[in-house]
């Protein structure tokens, strides 16, 4: 195949860390694994973080492409305004397309695509939009709307939806034929982890986080009121909150003062504010169970979270609504499902009392993530894209990585198996089939050549099962470390330190007041200083500033 030119665009700020960006981020890199892939990314606004587009970075066949810095786009009135309207996105992409002339174009804003149809532009031809702002069965989709999803496809262009559940509402209510639809599930990074590396079996599991905007159609006061209860009979239980954005509600404005107070004034409960996804990932994977209860108002949603995914990436079972969509994905008898404040409780208590039931269900949710990750992303996506897989390799990669199970391709010698923990087993039966010749991964999945009708020496299965060791035994770290805990309040202090706002300065008459509230800020500091000192990475930690300190004053000395 030959390469092929991608034009990648979403009509989101990439310097702000939130789901729009991620996802921006997100099918770049899983359009980026097709080998024949040359993609460009072409931001919306000017480029002034990496928080969202690091990832991207490194990739050999990834540009980023800041029309506000290059002398191509001098011309366009965004250039110096430093922002652009939806309009003029749509010019960019078209005076983009036709110079570069590219075979696919991925947009995510129905309003730039809306612009592009009314200019005619070639762009549609090549286009596969990504619909947003369809997200309740009860909610009618606009005219407009409906008018402008027939005007993508009548010239030529595909649609991305989310779920199936929006793609067959989408398909009754507009009467477009599902061929034209093309299901693009949330997607998460590939997990290097197994579940065994993941995974820490404990007496007991009492450590339950969330992580994101606080809203109240989340629940974030029920959430806490009821942990407040399980504390009463298990007061070991712990909460974690992430997150600094509340969303204000306009139908109840007590919402952001009620959750303020509740997560700071809540024993047990530790609100660590906003970390960045890295340090997300972490609190969630050293937590025991995600909490994604919510509104009964959203229980007809026709999106599906992407934390919810990430959760289970980290073997922690979430507690969430029960819906058609989620029992379709972790099954009717899924043991953590809450619709109400009483059984979100017995959920919790659940979980405490239970640790059989807990384990079985971390390593279920563990595989279901594997259905939502990068690679399972783009086996489904690619053919779509690019038309079937162009070798057989690709193909039986695919297949193992949407059944979850080896297969076994006779005539080409290879037996390729998921990458999920089993490998023992898996090994035991490809050897069965004949003399194990080499192995490779790629992908989360290990690729075995076998010469049938062989028998192996043991020096063959030694060096197949050496090979899968050094990729799957990677490093980590157990769970329930209080290091672990420390760690992450240290460096939420850190980012909370450099994010804050400057003061004003303080009057004459509450100057006494000001320096009241720093000592006992000064306090807090030195008491949380103690704390962390006191604990074994704290320690380490004293010793590397000590060190870079001596090595400061030698290197003065030496320049004096």
């Amino acid at each position: 195949m030959s390469k092929q030119r991608i034009l990648i665009n979403g009509f989101i700020n990439t310097n702000v860390l939130d789901g729009s960006a991620i996802f921006l981020s997100s099918i770049t890199q899983v359009v980026a694994m097709h080998p024949d892939a040359e993609i460009d990314l072409l931001l919306a606004v000017p480029f002034k973080r990496d928080v969202v587009l690091k990832d991207l970075m490194t990739l050999p066949n990834v540009r980023i492409i800041d029309p506000f810095a290059e002398e191509a786009y001098s011309d366009f009135p965004f250039f110096k305004k430093g922002g652009m309207t939806p309009r003029e996105a749509a010019l960019m992409l078209d005076f983009t397309f036709q110079q570069l002339h590219y075979d696919i174009v991925i947009i995510r804003s129905l309003e730039v695509v809306q612009e592009l149809v009314r200019m005619d532009s070639r762009v549609i031809s090549k286009l596969f939009a990504y619909i947003t702002g369809i997200t309740s069965h009860t909610t009618a989709i606009p005219e407009v709307t409906q008018h402008l999803l027939n005007d993508i496809i009548a010239k030529g262009g595909k649609l991305l939806c989310q779920t199936n559940e929006m793609k067959r509402y989408i398909c009754q209510s507009v009467q477009i034929e599902a061929s034209d639809i093309i299901y693009l599930n949330p997607m998460i990074p590939d997990n290097p982890y197994t579940f065994q590396q993941l995974f820490t079996a404990k007496e007991i599991y009492s450590s339950f986080c969330y992580t994101g905007k606080f809203a109240r159609e989340w629940n974030i006061v029920p959430i806490v009121a009821q942990f407040r209860e399980v504390t009463e009979q298990y007061p070991d239980a712990t909460l974690y909150f992430a997150g600094d954005y509340f969303k204000n509600d306009v139908d109840h404005p007590s919402f952001v003062h009620e959750a303020g107070y509740l997560l700071r004034n809540t024993e047990n409960l530790k609100w660590l504010g906003g970390l960045n996804r890295d340090e997300s990932m972490d609190l969630i994977r050293f937590s025991d169970v995600g909490i994604s209860y919510r509104a009964a108002d959203l229980d007809d949603s026709l999106e599906l979270s992407t934390k919810l995914l990430e959760y289970c990436s980290m073997a922690v079972p979430p507690i969430l609504n029960r819906t058609e969509m989620h029992e379709a994905i972790f099954g009717i008898d899924y043991p953590y499902y809450a619709n109400d404040d009483r059984t979100f409780h017995e959920q919790m208590i659940k979980v405490i009392e239970n640790p059989a039931l807990y384990e079985a269900t971390a390593e279920k949710v563990y595989a279901i993530s594997k259905q939502f990750s990068f690679t399972a992303t783009y086996h489904r996506l690619a053919p779509h894209l690019f038309g079937a897989a162009n070798n057989r390799t690709e193909e039986i990669e695919r297949q193992v990585l949407i059944q979850e199970q080896p297969v076994y391709n006779e005539s080409a010698g290879l037996y390729a198996f998921p990458l999920n923990g089993h490998d023992d087993l898996y090994i035991q039966q490809a050897a069965q089939l004949g003399r194990l010749k080499s192995v490779s991964m790629r992908n989360d999945v290990a690729l075995c050549q076998i010469q049938p009708g062989e028998q192996n020496a043991v020096k063959d299965i030694i060096a197949v099962v050496k090979e899968l060791s050094q990729h799957t035994a990677l490093d980590h770290s157990m769970k329930s470390v209080d290091d672990i805990e420390r760690l992450i309040i240290y460096k939420t202090e850190q980012n909370q330190v450099k994010a804050a706002p400057r003061r004003k300065a303080a009057a004459p008459a509450n100057i006494e007041a000001e320096n009241l509230k720093l000592k006992k800020s000064l306090s807090d500091v030195q008491r949380k200083y103690n704390s962390l000192s006191s604990s074994k990475l704290g320690g380490l930690q004293k010793k590397y500033w000590q060190m870079r300190n001596n090595r400061k004053k030698k290197k003065l000395q030496k320049n004096k």
